[in-house]
């Protein structure tokens, strides 16, 4: 989807299923409305990465790069849940197990003039 200066584009009221590595560049001056919930797949094994093997680097839930003037916001209702409890595994093991490998639900890269607002972030 192409997205020009003043649009909106809305994730509607409903819990959509879906795997990582979700990419964006040079957004500007538009809306990202979550008004339901964008629930992260916890299927490590099947996670994109940068290379081949378990091992390699895990891509973010969501990336965004070069946004400028853009809002990410919902009407009261959003979340975006990484659900984090598989990566993160038995306290203190899954740690030096995986390291910091574990994907973050939103990473800026060369992005200015950001407003994130009401939206629940849950299980990083």
């Amino acid at each position: 989807t192409v997205l020009s200066p003043g649009d909106i584009f809305v994730f509607p009221n409903k819990t959509y299923h879906v795997m990582g590595g979700i990419v964006s560049h040079n957004l500007n001056s538009v809306f990202i409305r979550f008004d339901g919930t964008l629930m992260f797949s916890d299927e490590i094994s099947a996670w994109p990465r940068t290379g081949n093997g378990p091992h390699a680097h895990v891509l973010q839930c969501l990336t965004f790069y070069n946004a400028i003037n853009v809002t990410f916001t919902s009407s009261g209702k959003g979340t975006l849940d990484g659900k984090g409890s598989k990566w993160w595994g038995i306290p203190g093991v899954g740690y030096l197990v995986r390291g910091e490998n574990r994907p973050k639900l939103m990473d800026l890269k060369g992005c200015r003039d950001i407003l994130v607002e009401n939206l629940l972030l849950k299980d990083s």
